[in-house]
């Protein structure tokens, strides 16, 4: 499975403010579009974005924990255009986004830059989660749309 590092706040705003895109530099590969991908939070936050944030009206609160993997997401598709208000930025790729599942019990990784393939022990743990089927709820994505464990 493949993860992708946001830093704070963009990630909280994703899973609990209804940010619906991530805006990159970069295209989204198109062998990523809805495939189950790792929500991981960068290790630091950018204050700036917290107090940015706040004065248009918005109080986001550092509840994440920073360098964790904290939820399984898709990409619906990648877009260039025209900003829409509140989320996009002008010049970029847009990727929308959707939560699959916010995890139970974050877990602890290393980021990288880009799209990077999480070891097999992590996986491993994300997909126990998936297992209980107490804590499927409010999510899009079955257990049997996850790739299988090598």
């Amino acid at each position: 499975m493949k993860a992708l590092t946001i830093t704070e706040p963009w990630a909280s705003c994703i899973l609990y403010h209804g940010k619906h895109v991530e805006n990159r530099s970069w295209q989204l590969p198109v062998e990523q579009i809805n495939k189950p991908i790792a929500l991981h939070t960068s290790k630091k936050s950018s204050g700036m974005w917290f107090v940015s944030l706040e004065k248009g009206g918005l109080v986001v609160e550092q509840s994440l924990p920073l360098g964790h993997i904290v939820a399984i997401v898709h990409f619906t598709k990648c877009v260039k255009g025209e900003p829409e208000p509140p989320w996009l930025m002008p010049g970029l790729f847009h990727w929308h986004i959707k939560v699959d599942h916010i995890l139970k019990t974050p877990i602890a990784a290393k980021g990288k830059l880009m799209l990077w393939q999480i070891p097999t022990e992590t996986e491993l743990e994300i997909y126990k989660e998936y297992e209980d089927p107490t804590l499927h709820s409010q999510r899009d994505i079955s257990p049997a749309r996850l790739p299988k464990c090598l």
